[in-house]
């Protein structure tokens, strides 16, 4: 089982000038350094929350259907691109979109499940027989993210900034408490 992200998000949630603004910077001399920062503070949040923020195509693989619903990782989904499985012969098949429903209307846990009368089709005894590509994210803009998180990823790129090191003594390397509180009420109830 695995998620891999096949299309990242077109913009940051958090600009290179709320950035520099948030780290009282007035000067260009370090942008492509900050604007890496914002990309890692994105991510290590979206690992984090357990979410995706800015909209982004991911693929999910597992090795088989479950007996009744997909928890799908990296909420809200947005949209089910497709599910490809090997069935019992080995043969790659597209399952019709028909034949599947997927729950939208929820942020906190989003699932699929076999349509009404239909069973998830069996599949081939082996790793990753089923891939499910999928849209998740907030929305397309910065803007759709909700304040409080691109707050966190403000003060990880703040954290991240101001301590390059692996180690820095007398402090944990971990999520700063501060940004933990704004965004542990975001987090997902589904595993990563």
């Amino acid at each position: 089982m695995g998620i891999k992200v096949i299309l990242p998000p077109e913009v940051e949630p958090v600009s290179l000038a709320e950035a520099k603004a948030h780290l009282r910077l007035s000067t260009d001399t370090d942008d492509a350094y900050v604007s890496a920062l914002t990309t890692a503070a994105r991510e290590r949040v979206e690992l984090y929350l357990r979410r995706s923020l800015i909209t982004q195509t991911l693929e999910y693989t597992i090795d088989r259907f479950p007996a009744c619903e997909i928890d799908i990782p990296r909420p809200p989904l947005q949209a089910v691109e497709w599910i490809k499985y090997f069935d019992t012969a080995g043969i790659l098949r597209i399952l019709p979109a028909e034949d599947y429903v997927a729950d939208l209307s929820s942020s906190e846990i989003a699932r699929m499940a076999p349509a009404w009368n239909c069973l998830w089709p069996a599949t081939r005894s082996s790793f990753n027989s089923v891939v499910i590509r999928f849209t998740a994210g907030y929305g397309d803009s910065a803007g759709d993210v909700p304040q409080a998180i691109r707050h966190g990823i403000l003060m990880e790129i703040s954290n991240l900034y101001e301590n390059r090191e692996d180690i820095v003594v007398g402090q944990a390397v971990a999520l700063i408490p501060v940004s933990e509180r704004l965004l542990w009420p975001y987090r997902a109830l589904t595993p990563a």
